[in-house]
């Protein structure tokens, strides 16, 4: 696959607006700007994407690893080893800064599950997580598990029947139960797992996406498309920034949907800096936690005029792109150094 600078682009603003959103429920300020917080709709985005990118280069994954277990090991071997070190940063911010509810051991042990990113199975302690924001890498790797299976062994019901039945049913039973897609939460008494059922939905309506998308780029009118799918994910934004947490959210889905389907279109000539900077957004995302929910209310108060709080978001903003950098490069000095050892 071509590089894609629409991918990379969209990825560094989505990534910003989880941030943003994570931001705003420590030191509120969207609602003072006359905005809903409506910004966690940008994780619709990453799961339709991950879905678009496993049906994309489904054949190369194929060819290099065959079966969806080995598939799925190998992304969970390149996520894990950041992933683990952003949870120990934030398990020491807990206990330096005082946060703590339990003695470390026994945090350690009721987080088995969230130290092997397996969260999104459901069966652990619930949603208390030490960075409770990473459920979605989680989803992402289990939900990608499937996907892969179904492409590998039943291509033709699965696109033709068994995706779309994953769609209509759980995105039906989110909108009847929910009825907003913010349900990173599993609220007591429920025995549905809600998370999962947003990600699989979503990943399924990303290989649709890249299904239309492959018989778009054999056509002439590649500008009218592109331009199409960006206005439909900034109409997308635009609702989800003043009408979110209601059931105009299965909208922004449809939206980002068209969006992925029609603004994707692989790019001749790659910009660098969008792509070197989309490169450590899930270092970003990894990142971002421990900032918003332990380091900056120990440094700042919270009952503050609104322009503080934009400059506090600001100085968040560029802690975390300047934290996330230094993980990336960290991360690539180390499989670096094992390159060489192996040689």
């Amino acid at each position: 696959m071509k590089d894609n600078n629409a991918i990379a682009l969209w990825r560094i603003i989505f990534t910003y607006m989880i941030v943003a959103f994570h931001f705003t429920t420590t030191f509120p300020w969207m609602g003072e700007v006359g905005l809903v917080p409506g910004w966690y709709l940008a994780v619709e985005f990453f799961f339709m994407v991950s879905g678009y990118l496993i049906c994309d280069k489904f054949d190369d994954y194929r060819a290099r690893y065959n079966r969806a277990i080995v598939y799925t090991f190998h992304r969970y071997i390149n996520i894990w080893p950041r992933y683990i070190v952003s949870f120990f940063i934030t398990f020491a911010a807990i206990f330096y800064l005082g946060k703590n509810k339990l003695p470390p051991k026994e945090l350690l042990y009721d987080s088995i599950y969230e130290i092997f990113l397996l969260q999104g199975i459901g069966l652990d302690r619930g949603w208390d997580y030490v960075n409770p924001t990473l459920w979605y890498l989680s989803i992402m790797l289990i939900c990608g598990f499937f996907i892969f299976l179904f492409l590998r062994y039943i291509p033709r019901f699965f696109k033709g029947y068994l995706g779309v039945a994953i769609i209509l049913l759980f995105l039906f039973l989110l909108y009847e139960n929910k009825g907003a897609l913010d349900s990173a939460v599993m609220q007591p008494g429920d025995y549905a797992n809600y998370p999962l059922w947003r990600g699989m939905a979503e990943m399924c309506l990303g290989t649709y996406a890249c299904m239309l998308n492959k018989k778009m780029r054999s056509t002439e009118n590649a500008i009218i498309w592109k331009c199409t799918g960006a206005a439909a994910m900034i109409l997308g934004i635009v609702i989800a920034s003043t009408m979110g947490h209601s059931k105009m959210d299965f909208l922004v889905l449809g939206l980002f949907f068209i969006g992925v389907s029609c603004g994707f279109l692989p790019d001749d000539t790659p910009h660098e800096f969008i792509n070197k900077w989309s490169s450590f957004t899930l270092e970003i995302y990894l990142i971002h936690e421990v900032f918003r929910t332990h380091v900056f209310p120990a440094l700042f108060s919270r009952d503050v005029e609104i322009g503080q709080k934009l400059l506090y978001m600001l100085i968040y903003m560029i802690s975390v792109t300047a934290a996330g950098l230094i993980l990336h490069l960290c991360h690539r000095g180390v499989r670096f150094l094992w390159e060489e050892i192996k040689r």
